[in-house]
């Protein structure tokens, strides 16, 4: 499967789970998740389909760093939003000190992912362009 196909797969699970949570909490009238859902939206749903876009418009060539800044979204998302989601719903404090560090990490991996997104546009941006698929 090429890459930009696993970001669009990744991208439509994301949707999917933040739907799902968000008619949950339109239901039962409880949004305490309403981060953990928006957060899935755009870092999960959002990012990954830009990604994909991306990789697949410009006809990259599936490098390791591509394969790198995709992997280390696709195990931030979850980390990150899961962590959040655990931590504002938990009211044991054990836990929450457990997930706070979960959610941490994820944030990190998210943000290394877009950074390394950065360079690998401004890569092709200031080198030779890929020719068009």
């Amino acid at each position: 499967m090429r890459l930009s196909s696993v970001c669009f797969v990744y991208a439509g699970l994301c949707a999917t789970f933040g739907m799902i949570i968000g008619i949950w909490m339109g239901v039962s009238g409880d949004h305490t998740l309403g981060p953990a859902h928006a957060h899935l939206n755009v870092v999960g749903w959002l990012s990954m389909a830009v990604f994909g876009a991306y990789h697949r418009g410009t006809g990259r060539t599936e490098s390791r760093l591509d394969r790198i800044q995709v992997g280390t979204m696709a195990i931030g998302v979850p980390a990150f939003v899961g962590g959040l989601a655990i931590y504002m719903t938990t009211t044991r404090k054990a836990a929450a000190d457990f997930i706070f560090p979960v959610g941490l990490v994820g944030t990190f991996l998210c943000l290394g992912a877009m950074i390394l997104f950065v360079i690998i546009a401004m890569r092709d941006g200031l080198g030779k362009a890929p020719p068009p698929v």
